[in-house]
């Protein structure tokens, strides 16, 4: 990441995020060219925050970025590099998504999920972008396979194809579908 991709990043989080006054002065000391952990440590320390306390500010920010760069349809390569930053820079850990904000992260995969469905097509962008949502969180293929198996049932249930959906089912799973129609086999071909 670059500086000046970092300074628009943090100024992106600041004019669309409502910031703590700690996390706003660890931006700023990050936007001079103090870029260490040591100022997490040092401006946590100097404010009197509870570690516990500022691990669950740090993924609310992260999370507020991610909701914000998506409402804007501004998912790029540049920004999840941005957030993997934001990470890393917080010392958030694999698993600290799933487990201090499982259900804002449920709620909002739901949400991404039901517009991702809402065609009953998932095109390669689409799958990119479900694949971006699972690394930006941290999630295991598995915990994001769940999520889309539980937002598509209706769909499967319905004989949607799974090929569609972008899913991967068990045998058992896909077995218990329906059976396509006729008339859907017939309008396939």
């Amino acid at each position: 990441m670059n500086r000046e991709q970092l300074v628009n990043a943090i100024q992106f989080i600041e004019s669309n995020i409502e910031l703590p006054k700690y996390i706003a002065d660890i931006f700023e000391s990050v936007k001079t060219g103090e870029c260490h952990s040591k100022i997490i440590d040092r401006f946590v320390y100097d404010y009197s925050i509870n570690k516990s306390i500022a691990k669950i500010d740090f993924l609310n920010v992260i999370l507020e970025y991610i909701k914000t760069l998506l409402e804007n349809n501004s998912l790029t390569a540049e920004t999840t590099e941005n957030v993997r930053f934001l990470k890393l820079l917080f010392h958030i850990e694999e698993g600290d998504f799933y487990f201090h904000k499982k259900c804002e992260i449920e709620q909002f995969i739901k949400l991404q999920l039901g517009n991702i469905y809402n065609d009953y097509y998932v095109s390669p962008e689409e799958t990119f972008l479900k694949t971006e949502l699972q690394e930006l969180f941290d999630l295991s293929f598995d915990q994001m396979n769940k999520y889309a198996k539980n937002e598509a049932i209706a769909l499967l249930q319905r004989g949607i194809s799974p090929f569609d959906l972008d899913l991967l089912l068990t045998h058992s799973e896909y077995s218990s579908l329906p059976s396509p129609s006729l008339a859907s086999v017939h309008k396939e071909i």
